[in-house]
């Protein structure tokens, strides 16, 4: 441990698995005061084991963003480091898609993280704070059956760079990261059993392997570092080179894949 995060106050939203607890695991381990904000039955169990605080909330609520102000304000006074890392996925066409699961999906990926971070920034300790946003794949390139879902990470994306510019000159720096298939329990179904997928996010990845939840809470960790001083209004993509440099398998494994 090199004390990395030493006596600074992080929040991360959706941390009771995979990035998110990876992430948190990381920061602890750096000697950070971290706060776990999470909707799981787990997240007690798992800030205790961790030795952090925790909120247990539901982020599709519409008084999410105000609990989590008002927590900051009666529990922490002042936050140097937000993960906005909370989200939820949906693989369906527009026409199978209902009403309130395009709510749901834009109301934690997107508004949600909006709203908290409005809240929160006068409780910024500046210069040298940062925001780093879950983003996706997905909220870069296109995927079948996957429009509300991408919908919502560019427009996160977005998000990202308007608010690169508008925190900048308070002392915030603003970044997301984009992840590729990583195996967390909401891909973890699809990498064992969807050969679609499997083909079309791994088989054409150039390193021909999905990710471990470390391999991005790492470059999360670097984003939020003094290391990072000079990255904002970025979206770094933790995809193994799938986003730019994918391509199909040029063997017979292809048409084996998708007979």
């Amino acid at each position: 441990m090199s004390g990395l995060f030493k006596n600074k106050n992080v929040l991360i939203t959706g941390a009771s698995s995979g990035i998110g607890l990876a992430t948190a695991e990381e920061f602890v381990e750096e000697g950070a005061f971290v706060t776990l904000i999470d909707y799981s039955e787990d997240i007690k169990k798992i800030a205790n084991k961790l030795k952090c605080k925790y909120l247990k909330i539901d982020l599709s609520m519409n008084n999410s963003y105000q609990r989590v102000s008002l927590f900051v304000k009666n529990e922490l006074k002042k936050i140097d480091i937000l993960i906005n890392n909370a989200g939820v996925g949906l693989s369906k066409t527009l026409q199978e898609t209902k009403d309130i699961e395009i709510e749901k999906i834009f109301n934690i990926n997107l508004f949600a993280i909006l709203k908290i971070t409005r809240e929160l920034i006068p409780f910024f300790r500046t210069p040298g704070a940062k925001i780093v946003n879950v983003s996706s794949i997905f909220g870069i390139s296109l995927y079948p059956s996957s429009l509300i879902y991408s919908s919502s990470k560019s427009a996160l994306n977005t998000s990202t760079y308007h608010l690169a510019s508008e925190l900048g000159a308070l002392g915030i720096n603003v970044n997301a990261v984009a992840p590729g298939v990583i195996k967390t329990p909401m891909t973890f179904d699809r990498i064992e059993k969807d050969k679609y997928y499997n083909l079309n996010l791994i088989e054409s990845t150039p390193l021909k392997r999905y990710g471990d939840v470390k391999e991005v809470s790492s470059v999360i960790c670097f984003l939020s570092s003094e290391k990072s001083s000079f990255v904002n209004g970025q979206v770094i993509s933790v995809d193994g080179g799938w986003t730019n440099s994918r391509s199909l398998p040029n063997d017979s494994s292809f048409f084996k894949i998708i007979d």
